[in-house]
């Protein structure tokens, strides 16, 4: 008496000419084209070493899509900063854009419309990236490729996978954090927040002028002016003992904020600037990413009527 095989009908071959798609791949069709879509199959149905295979060829499709789409990302963002007058508060608003679209609980669909022509907005698409940050990048999930289609599938969404999208987005976000763009200009020792302000569009200092005359004057909530001039010098007060830091962070980001700011600087050339300028070193991780991490509304509120530039 023959022994009844146990080998699965599909084979790994199947999904890659597109004979066979798996019940973890969405599908887009019209009803018309119902009978054409393939035979949609389970993990289960098929042997171990077809899964590997399978398994496999996704991985390889999942890097080709994430590469091609995050160097797009990358190089859409770096030729608008090229061109960018004011590339610290582009750096920043990039930034902010991409924190709450990965971050923020709500779901906004109009967000980045416009200023971003290559992400994509349904709804849904919003949702799934929401879970996946929750699910993968925060709750530390296994990262699995089982959405992915076979090149040669035809009934496929037309449109990037909303987890690989997902994945792009923290990936691009975290590539902006560390402002790998742009050429940064070279340390100068002694060099002052009036050293690097926009001297074309304030050549008297006026300006600059009513920020520092701002700065003296006492501010109710902390019950002291911010800085204090002894022998010609200025020194940034350390009032309040908890929260001095990010007062004085505010302000810089004001001073980027209102274009006074003429180049881009990181956080430990603008340690370097306030040391000079103010006489006072903050905790370099209250200035980490300075150019591009908003303050909290408590912080910004004295320094919201400071005049921008023009």
């Amino acid at each position: 008496m023959t022994q009844r095989s146990n080998k699965k009908k599909y084979t790994s071959q199947d999904w890659l000419h597109g004979k066979i798609y798996l019940d973890t791949c969405p599908v887009r069709f019209h009803y018309s084209e119902q009978k054409n879509i393939g035979t949609r199959i389970s993990w289960t149905d098929l042997d171990a070493s077809e899964r590997d295979k399978i398994r496999a060829m996704q991985k390889e499709n999942y890097d080709a899509i994430y590469n091609d789409l995050l160097n797009r990302f990358k190089t859409h963002f770096t030729a608008r900063y090229k061109r960018s007058e004011f590339k610290p508060i582009l750096l920043q608003d990039e930034v902010q854009d991409f924190h709450k679209l990965l971050f923020d609980e709500r779901i906004l669909s109009y967000l980045l419309i416009g200023r971003h022509h290559i992400l994509q907005y349904e709804e849904n698409d919003f949702k799934v990236i929401k879970q996946y940050v929750n699910d993968v990048i925060i709750g530390g999930k296994e990262k699995t490729y089982d959405f992915i289609h076979s090149k040669n599938y035809s009934y496929q969404e037309n449109k990037t996978p909303s987890r690989l999208y997902a994945q792009v987005c923290y990936d691009y976000y975290q590539w902006l954090i560390k402002s790998p763009v742009g050429t940064k200009p070279k340390k100068e020792e002694n060099r002052t927040l009036k050293d690097i302000w926009i001297k074309d569009k304030d050549p008297r200092y006026i300006i600059y002028d009513k920020y520092i005359d701002f700065l003296k004057m006492e501010y109710n909530e902390i019950q002291s002016s911010f800085i204090e001039i002894v022998h010609a010098k200025m020194y940034w007060k350390k009032i309040p003992q908890k929260g001095w830091q990010q007062y004085l962070s505010a302000f810089v980001n004001t001073c980027i904020r209102n274009k006074c700011i003429q180049g881009e600087f990181s956080s430990t050339q603008w340690l370097d600037i306030l040391v000079n300028t103010f006489n006072v070193k903050p905790n370099s991780k209250s200035f980490k990413s300075i150019s591009v991490t908003i303050p909290k509304e408590k912080y910004k509120l004295p320094f919201i009527s400071l005049p921008k530039m023009n």
